[in-house]
């Protein structure tokens, strides 16, 4: 008898240990929800852009926190501008409006430099923190232009 009290106690022990940790994290997180990103994609229509990024699912962001990043075929990382700034060696342009939300997708442009427009890109997407949270990475994609 004494074996299966101590078969039920050590779990119920090593709980409430956990408990009290998950306690301390939703204390000091700014916001304790949890939120899940999916991204979809496709080559982009026009010959200029490169690909398509959809949200499919998460809460909505700010244009503000929203950070792109690229890289085609296994170059070097580029950090895309939104389509109104100027200098960025790819940039993105979204829909209208102060929100990314889901169903709704950005267009990329940058440059593939295969002779037959026929490259593979890899999307990244971040959100940018705002003090004093880190920036948190929600979305990777891999596409390929045609």
């Amino acid at each position: 008898m004494t074996d299966v009290r101590s078969i039920v106690a050590i779990p119920m022990i090593a709980l409430l240990m956990l408990s009290g940790c998950v306690g301390d994290l939703a204390e000091n997180s700014a916001d304790s929800s949890l939120n899940l990103y999916s991204f979809s994609g496709q080559d982009a229509p026009r010959s200029q852009d490169l690909v398509e990024v959809n949200m499919n699912s998460g809460s909505s962001l700010e244009w503000d926190l929203v950070m792109v990043n690229i890289t085609v075929d296994g170059g070097p990382s580029q950090t895309c501008g939104d389509g109104n700034e100027t200098g960025a060696s790819c940039s993105y342009w979204d829909t209208p409006g102060n929100y990314w939300e889901p169903g709704h997708f950005i267009t990329i442009t940058g440059d593939c430099q295969d002779v037959n427009n026929e490259c593979e890109v890899e999307v990244s997407i971040t959100k940018k923190g705002d003090v004093p949270e880190d920036d948190v990475f929600i979305g990777n994609i891999l596409l390929y232009t045609e």
